[in-house]
């Protein structure tokens, strides 16, 4: 087993999960507390990049109604940045965001 680069938390559909930074295609959802990835499918053990403030993170998107609208990407997320997403916003866009999309 290697260790590698830091795999980066993201909320997914309601859901605290990390991609294996090794670039193998796996992922895994994370429970709080959870700093190392340890991958399935490659066997890698990467330690997991948190931002600073998940708590928050997590209460802001817990507003929205449906999981499938509870996300959040670190700033400059690969798959962000594919699918055109937001990312890195701050906990005071998110609950703007919220705001916006129920009126």
């Amino acid at each position: 087993m290697m260790i590698t680069t830091r795999a980066r938390a993201y909320i997914n559909h309601g859901r605290w999960v990390a991609d294996c930074p090794t670039g193998c295609g796996s992922a895994r959802k994370l429970e709080a507390g959870d700093f190392a990835l340890p991958c399935s499918e490659c066997k890698a053990i990467s330690e997991v990049e948190w931002p600073a403030d998940p708590d928050a993170i997590w209460s802001a998107l817990l507003k929205r109604p449906f999981p499938k609208n509870r996300n959040w990407y670190p700033e400059g997320h690969p798959i962000a940045v594919r699918a055109r997403l937001p990312h890195g916003q701050t906990v005071s866009q998110l609950e703007d965001e919220t705001n916006d999309n129920r009126g």
